[in-house]
């Protein structure tokens, strides 16, 4: 992830993120493969609720955000011999509510909640978390 304060208010940024979830199970007579693989890469905004105040903290940020973005979720399913692959593409749009603490005055940690996808079919992410570390 990559984000930019275009202003004390605003920012806005890139992001990327790739998961895999693996539900295969192993029975007497075979094997049930069923693998599920996202790929997303986004572009967000940010709009940084603590500094409307007049004595803003430096060390702690809340925020919500919009991103749009674009996925592809790769499917793999087989058993007894039979397989089936395939994959799906599709566009997103999701909101979420976060908060940010700087430990020192660069590094800190970050959570998110919300996303869903309003566009997407597949996407069930409702939260993030993440290291943080200000470049500038």
């Amino acid at each position: 992830m990559y984000e930019y304060f275009i202003t004390d208010l605003f920012s806005a940024g890139f992001n990327g993120t790739y998961a895999n979830k693996d539900n295969s199970r192993k029975f007497i007579l075979s094997t049930f493969i069923n693998t599920h693989t996202t790929i997303h890469t986004g572009l967000f905004g940010n709009f940084h609720l603590l500094n409307l105040s007049k004595n803003k903290p430096k060390m702690f940020d809340v925020y919500v955000g919009a991103n749009v973005g674009h996925e592809v979720l790769f499917l793999e399913t087989s058993f007894l011999g039979l397989a089936f692959k395939t994959s799906i593409t599709q566009f997103n749009l999701s909101f979420y509510v976060g908060a940010r603490a700087l430990f020192v005055e660069k590094f800190g940690a970050f959570a998110e909640a919300g996303y869903g996808g309003f566009l997407s079919s597949f996407n069930n992410t409702y939260g993030n978390f993440g290291l943080y570390y200000k470049i500038n």
